[in-house]
């Protein structure tokens, strides 16, 4: 994979949308990823920056004709369409700069980097739009940044247990009101689908908002 930017496996994004001429920079796991698609639907022009050997989502299957490789994965296809990828280390002060002037030409930046992740390197929200306080910062996390279960790991089926999904999605129970069977997961990914779409409409909101008023915001989806 190239340093420099360079366009994904996947039809190109529609060349008109309601979010034409809209920037978004993404730092973002399969947590977000689905947001990201929603804003390249739209027309938003989304840079996915990946860290060295590629994003973690390129290792999740299934794979085209079974062959496990980065470049073959269906799950980051299917996710990542329409999407243009740089791949830069954070770890490196360049690169940090780099993440640095792709948000200043940016109207977004949405990322679901572990909590204090980019603020330790100075990327985090508050750095971000202290420089440039028209951006938009939209963060998807498991639990939010702060409260007691803020660093609390999760998945996709704990959401949708934690939710109710999983149990309006299970059997009905015997005539007796017991139940022979476990609740039911409606599908994968489907926690990460409604935050996003949740995360997407607040982004939209944003982006008017700052049209009447030329300020950014920070926004949160947990």
């Amino acid at each position: 994979m190239a340093q420099d930017e360079r366009s994904a496996h996947h039809p190109a994004a529609p060349t008109r949308g309601a979010l034409t001429g809209v920037r978004v920079i993404e730092l973002a796991n399969e947590q977000a990823e689905y947001c990201g698609l929603i804003l390249a639907g739209l027309g938003a022009d989304v840079i996915k920056v990946e860290p060295p050997g590629g994003s973690p989502t390129r290792r999740i299957g299934p794979f085209y004709e079974d062959r496990k490789d980065p470049e073959r994965s269906l799950f980051f296809w299917q996710y990542n369409r329409g999407k243009r990828s740089i791949m830069l280390d954070l770890q490196q002060q360049r690169d940090q700069d780099r993440v640095r002037a792709l948000a200043a030409a940016a109207d977004v930046v949405l990322e679901s980097t572990p909590k204090g992740e980019l603020d330790g390197l100075g990327l985090g929200a508050e750095a971000l739009r202290q420089a440039h306080p028209e951006l938009i910062v939209a963060r998807m996390t498991p639990f939010g940044d702060h409260g007691p279960w803020s660093d609390f790991k999760s998945s996709d089926l704990i959401h949708l247990a934690l939710g109710g999904v999983v149990m309006n999605c299970g059997y009905d129970p015997a005539p007796d009101g017991t139940y022979d069977l476990p609740p039911v997961a409606p599908q994968m990914w489907h926690a990460y689908h409604v935050a996003g779409e949740q995360l997407a409409m607040s982004i939209i909101a944003a982006l008017l908002y700052r049209w009447r008023s030329g300020k950014g915001q920070n926004l949160s989806c947990a």
